[in-house]
């Protein structure tokens, strides 16, 4: 007799109506507990007989033996689950073979793989990588005129989204226009810069110095828009050097020697 494993019990067994008969839910389970969980050899007599997942060597008096179930219950139980098409059984002149109906489907476990383990993990990342944004986004904030260095560059992982709309909304909030973050050119200027590697925070640091930039100049303020800012020059523009200093009266410039100061950004 096997004494060592378990069976799945699915919940829809609440509405399935077998438990609204308490002797045949019974009846069921106990079903569920004989059959075999793989394939084996089993002896009746002398004959030597392989009992597939799911099927079991069944008998009414050894059932009321184990059950507090009367043969004509159990033949009454055997009955209804056949004609409900739960079960199967086979019988001969000395023994009958119940077979229970998908348990392939229900019951054999699912092996845990590495990939699964890896994918579980991947699952996570996005995540803690938003986690991660959020807080080198905010730090950014604080220390865009405070003079404080910026935080290092989050790299963008490949399985996260990506977030067209945060983009577009810091442009937008920058510049007072309304582009569209559904737009399909807009999405695969985004997308190209996003496949090489630059994060959000990189976005971000474009829009603000370019708004900087360009932002009072009436020559240039039309060309903050994502066909230039996200463009082939990108990472220029990340790693221009032009620093703003004060002039005197209170406007910020850019120093002559900034070579982007005259330069076409739709040049290439």
């Amino acid at each position: 007799m096997m004494e060592h494993g378990y069976v799945k019990l699915y919940r829809k067994s609440l509405t399935s109506g077998l438990m609204q008969n308490p002797e045949l839910w019974l009846f069921w389970c106990w079903c569920l507990l004989k059959a075999s969980h793989c394939e084996r050899k089993a002896v009746v007599g002398f004959q030597e007989i392989t009992l597939q997942p799911g099927q079991f060597i069944f008998g009414r008096k050894a059932a009321a033996k184990e059950l507090p179930l009367s043969e004509r219950k159990i033949r009454t139980s055997v009955h209804f689950l056949v004609e409900s098409q739960k079960m199967t059984i086979k019988t001969t002149n000395k023994f009958s073979i119940i077979s229970i109906v998908n348990w392939n489907t229900y019951q054999i476990e699912r092996p845990t793989t590495d990939q699964q383990d890896d994918q579980q993990t991947t699952n996570k990342r996005p995540t803690t990588d938003h986690k991660q944004e959020c807080k080198a986004l905010k730090h950014l904030k604080n220390n865009t005129l405070s003079g404080e260095p910026d935080p290092a560059p989050l790299k963008s992982p490949k399985n996260q989204s990506i977030p067209f709309d945060e983009i577009i909304d810091r442009l937008n909030q920058k510049t007072g226009k309304g582009f569209r973050s559904d737009s399909k050119n807009t999405k695969n200027y985004i997308k190209a810069r996003w496949n090489q590697g630059f994060s959000l925070t990189d976005f971000f640091t474009v829009i603000d110095k370019k708004v900087v930039k360009w932002g009072a100049d009436p020559k240039m303020v039309d060309y903050l828009r994502p066909e230039t800012l996200f463009g082939h020059k990108f990472e220029s523009y990340l790693n221009e050097s032009g620093e703003p200093v004060s002039s005197s009266n209170g406007m910020r410039e850019f120093r002559a020697d900034d070579p982007y100061l005259n330069e076409n950004p739709e040049r290439n």
